[in-house]
């Protein structure tokens, strides 16, 4: 039973690192990469035009889990931004339409 529990967890995870990877920056991107290359040394790496590619299968669970925690917080700040970005633009909208009053 325990192993088909850590089968389901790696395979949410590497779904989890799939669906997550394209909302990620160059910077996250790269974090990713020397993770990988920190953990895993051996590991081999497919290049081409389109980016650096692993095999997700071959990395240990716990790999899998910190690429998912740096994506995840990624997109946290990703979302931080957002707002922070949404709150500057209603405050110089406000400002400019209430010039005159």
């Amino acid at each position: 039973m325990k192993l088909e529990n850590e089968k389901c967890r790696r395979i949410g995870l590497m779904q989890q690192v799939t669906r997550g990877i394209n909302s990620c920056v160059r910077v996250e991107h790269e974090a990713l990469y020397r993770l990988i290359r920190t953990h895993c040394p051996d590991e081999k790496f497919t290049t081409n035009r389109n980016g650096v590619f692993v095999p997700l299968k071959r990395l240990p669970t716990h790999v899998l889990q910190q690429c998912c925690d740096l994506i995840k917080h990624g997109q946290a700040q990703m979302e931080k931004e957002q707002t922070r970005q949404q709150r500057e633009d209603n405050l110089t909208h406000n400002l400019k339409h209430n010039k005159g009053s």
